[in-house]
Formats: structure tokens, sequence, C-alpha cells
């Protein structure tokens, strides 16, 4: 295992169905998995796991990028709360509907994706909340539906 490997230890998945109707919502699953050897604290700001607070995702139509129409929070700093418990092999998932924030009423092919990074990461509960977030970027490969 190359120290680049060590370094990201969570695994990002997305799915989502393959055909929608119209009228019907948009579902992204979003799947952040704890593939290393330790429990880890992931902030869950910017994520799918506390739904489409801020501009996070990369959507596209038919290959064309769709600007975010959703809310924008200006936050506070984070608390405890604020973070996910991760034990090794552990998941945590979280479902947002995309057609809240972006405009996926028409028909077409839309790419949905997560490009991260996760906005701090820490390795013991008592580093959280920390001023100074420490980023971890994460690998989660993006994912078609179609919009009929």
């Amino acid at each position: 295992m190359t120290g680049a490997q060590e370094a990201a230890p969570l695994e990002c998945t997305l799915s989502v169905a393959p055909r929608v109707k119209q009228g019907e919502p948009m579902t992204l699953r979003f799947r952040l998995t704890n593939r290393g050897r330790e429990t880890l604290y992931v902030l869950d700001w910017h994520t799918p796991l506390e739904g489409l607070r801020s501009r996070m995702l990369e959507v596209k139509r038919n290959g064309a990028e769709l600007p975010y129409q959703g809310p924008l929070v200006k936050r506070a700093a984070p608390t405890a709360d604020d973070y996910r418990e991760l034990a090794p092999g552990a998941s945590v998932d979280g479902e947002v509907d995309v057609g809240l924030a972006y405009d996926t009423a028409a028909p077409g092919r839309y790419a949905l994706g997560f490009p991260g990074p996760l906005m701090d990461v820490a390795h013991a509960r008592s580093e959280v909340p920390r001023e100074t977030p420490q980023p971890m970027a994460v690998r989660c490969a993006p994912v078609e539906t179609e919009r009929l």
C-alpha cells in the first residue's frame, strides 16, 4: 500500500435509478465507507449526508453543466455533532432529491457527481470540532440517469 492509499481510507459511491419518469424525484444516494483500520470523524457539511445546502454536486444534462439553484447556508463554526463517526468497515448514507437544487425537469441524460473533497476528517473524537479543517480527497465515480 502506498502513502497516497493510506491517506485516503474513505470510499465514496453514488447511485441513482437508471430512469426517472417526469414528475418523480431524481433521488441520488451517497454512501461513504471507511476502508481504513481506525475510526474516522467526518464533517458532513457540503456532502449529501446533510442534504442539499450548498453547491456540492456536479450535475450535467446532455453534457451541459446545470447551475446550482438551491440554498446557500452561512454557518457558525461546526460542533462535534456535525461530524459522523465511521468505524472501520462502517458506512453512512445520505439521499437527496437533486431536483430541489438543480433544474432536472427537462427530459435528457443526466450525469451526477460529487467532486469533493470532504471538508474535514479527524482521527479522534477529541479532535473535533477544530478551527483548522483538514480536507480529505475522496474518489466518487459519477453516475448517470435518464429523465423520461
